[in-house]
């Protein structure tokens, strides 16, 4: 005897298609739509940080302001502080060459507009010292300011230490070399300022012994 054929798929497939036209349906998807759009563009609405600089590495006063030292930072500051700190937006009161930093920070801090100061002058000339390893702070960079002294040389206890060269920047550091009294010595490049006679300055380091002592 001959069956019918099933009509479960049939009424299964009508019913899946009735499902897909149902208004009630559709409508729902485009509210969780527009609810998403919306909620989203509210969110974007509340986001009230600011782009300030911060930096990427720990500076040191004295220590020229370079561009790879800043990072853009996203914050929310309080009114009163919001100031004291320089956005992205803002302009530096100075070419970044002409600036330095004016005290030492650490890495992720932002940026004071009190941190920044104008450099006080171009250097005139460039004097390398040999100096020995020990008569110089063991973590001396360059950008650090410094009072070059001259002392009586080894054996000689004539005469006291002389002041200079006050307040010079150091420029670089060179490498190591058998150059003082047989003991390992450094090269440091300083700069001079205006109105120094380079003469008498070499003149002054080459009486004696030279020491560097960092100053703020």
């Amino acid at each position: 005897m001959p069956t019918s054929p099933d009509p479960t798929p049939r009424a299964a497939q009508r019913l899946s298609r009735t499902r897909w036209r149902d208004p009630r349906l559709l409508l729902g998807i485009v509210l969780v739509l527009v609810s998403t759009v919306v909620a989203a563009r509210w969110a974007a609405t509340q986001d009230d940080r600011v782009a300030y600089w911060s930096l990427r590495a720990d500076v040191r006063s004295g220590q020229p302001v370079s561009r790879s030292d800043l990072v853009k930072a996203r914050v929310r500051l309080d009114g009163g502080s919001q100031d004291q700190y320089v956005r992205v937006v803002d302009e530096f009161p100075a070419a970044l060459s002409a600036l330095e930093w004016s005290h030492d920070l650490r890495s992720g801090e932002l940026v004071r507009v009190a941190s920044l100061r104008a450099i006080d002058s171009q250097p005139a000339g460039e004097l390398p010292l040999k100096v020995a390893i020990g008569a110089f702070p063991n973590d001396l960079q360059s950008g650090d300011l410094v009072d070059v002294w001259v002392s009586p040389p080894q054996g000689d206890v004539v005469g006291d230490a002389t002041k200079v060269l006050p307040r010079v920047r150091i420029l670089d550091l060179g490498g190591d070399s058998n150059s003082v009294g047989g003991a390992l010595a450094k090269t440091v490049v300083v700069a001079l300022v205006t109105n120094t006679d380079p003469a008498k300055a070499l003149a002054a380091v080459g009486r004696g012994t030279v020491t560097l002592v960092r100053v703020p």
